[in-house]
């Protein structure tokens, strides 16, 4: 029962992480640099 609660617990986290955006590794400097990469490996 104890295992289920912190597994839980951590499942929530996360996703209050996500939503509340606190840390968010993929920010819009990030999405930025993706896209110029992916532009220069078409040319």
């Amino acid at each position: 029962m104890l295992w289920a609660a912190f597994g839980w617990s951590i499942g929530l986290l996360c996703h209050g992480i996500s939503v509340f955006q606190v840390f968010n590794p993929f920010g819009n400097t990030w999405k930025k640099r993706q896209i110029v990469k992916r532009m220069r490996r078409q040319r």
